[in-house]
């Protein structure tokens, strides 16, 4: 203790020294309470996101309100949780290396969606907005997710990361690291 009765922080070399466990995600008990989310919130939280667009897609302002209740408070966080829980037990299976590089750039990767989709659905570019259907975006958002895999895989090997991740911890750091 202290002279004014507080804990002292521990020394510098102490903390150095400590290293980061894996007390949360490695664990056995805590796989098992994973995969059960991972089940239940896919499984529940899926269809029931199907459920909302059919909703959706019918007539009247009463139907249109249930179905965004449903969606809010039951529907899209059920299926978040699942598939947050199931990217943690991929990731802790290494059953998903390809990802591992989107993974490293991220914030790259998502500005490049955001450009990209804008000029193609937005009036300044394609303006394909309200033109094609639901099938037709997750099609183009697959396909550019694919050409993303790649290219992250191929930059990260040649610079080690992604020019706005440099920037960000330039920003951050300020050229430490």
């Amino acid at each position: 203790m202290g002279r004014h009765g507080l804990r002292e922080p521990a020394a510098p070399a102490a903390r150095a020294s400590s290293r980061p466990t894996r007390r949360h995600s490695g664990a056995p008990e805590h796989r098992a309470r994973l995969r059960t989310l991972a089940r239940v919130g896919v499984g529940v939280g899926l269809p029931l996101n199907v459920l909302v667009v059919v909703v959706q897609s019918a007539e009247g302002f009463f139907v249109v309100v249930a179905g965004q209740v449903l969606l809010i408070a039951l529907a899209a966080p059920l299926l978040t949780v699942g598939l947050a829980a199931g990217g943690v037990l991929l990731y802790e299976r290494r059953r998903a290396p390809w990802l591992e590089a989107a993974g490293r750039l991220a914030l790259n990767n998502y500005l490049t969606q955001s450009l990209v989709f804008s000029a193609v659905f937005y009036s300044y570019g394609l303006g394909l907005f309200g033109r094609v259907g639901a099938a037709t975006g997750v099609g183009l958002a697959l396909a550019l997710f694919a050409v993303q895999l790649v290219v992250s895989r191929w930059w990260l090997a040649r610079f080690g990361a992604g020019p706005v991740e440099r920037v960000l911890r330039l920003a951050t750091h300020g050229g430490r690291r």
